[in-house]
C-alpha cells in the first residue's frame, strides 16, 4: 500500500490537476447563469492555474518522498558495508586470513574457508 508511494503522490496530481479544472469549469458555468459559456471559460482558466500549483506542491513532494526513500535505502547499505568492513579489519588484526581462492575473511581459528580452501594453501 504504501510501497512507491511518492509516485503514487505524483499520478495522483496529474489526475487531480484534469478532474478539478472540470469541475471548476463546470461550476463556473452553473454560476453565471447569464453567460454560462463565458463562466465556464472563466472557471476552467481560472480553476486550472489554482489547480496546477496545487498540483505542482503535490508532484515536488511526491519526488521528494521518492529521493528521502532511496537515500534511506543507499545509507542503509552503506551501513551494511561499513559495519562489515570494520568486521573483516578486526578478524585481520587478530590473526584472521583472508582465502586466496574466493577472498573471504576468516577468524584465526578457522582452518578452512567455507569455499572449501584450506589455511595452510593461502
Amino acid at each position: 500500500m504504501f510501497d512507491n508511494a511518492g509516485e503514487k503522490i505524483q499520478n495522483y496530481a496529474r489526475v487531480y490537476l484534469w478532474v478539478a479544472t472540470i469541475i471548476e469549469a463546470i461550476a463556473g458555468a452553473k454560476i453565471s447563469e447569464e453567460h454560462p459559456i463565458l463562466g465556464f471559460i472563466i472557471g476552467a482558466v481560472i480553476g486550472f492555474v489554482m489547480n496546477y500549483l496545487i498540483c505542482l506542491l503535490m508532484y515536488a513532494f511526491g519526488e521528494l518522498t521518492e529521493k528521502v526513500e532511496r537515500m534511506h535505502t543507499n545509507l542503509y547499505q552503506l551501513a551494511t558495508d561499513i559495519k562489515e568492513e570494520n568486521h573483516n579489519r578486526s578478524l585481520l588484526e587478530n590473526g584472521g586470513w583472508k582465502c586466496n581462492f574466493c577472498g573471504r575473511i576468516n577468524a584465526d581459528y578457522v582452518t578452512t574457508c567455507t569455499c572449501g580452501k584450506r589455511k595452510n594453501n593461502n
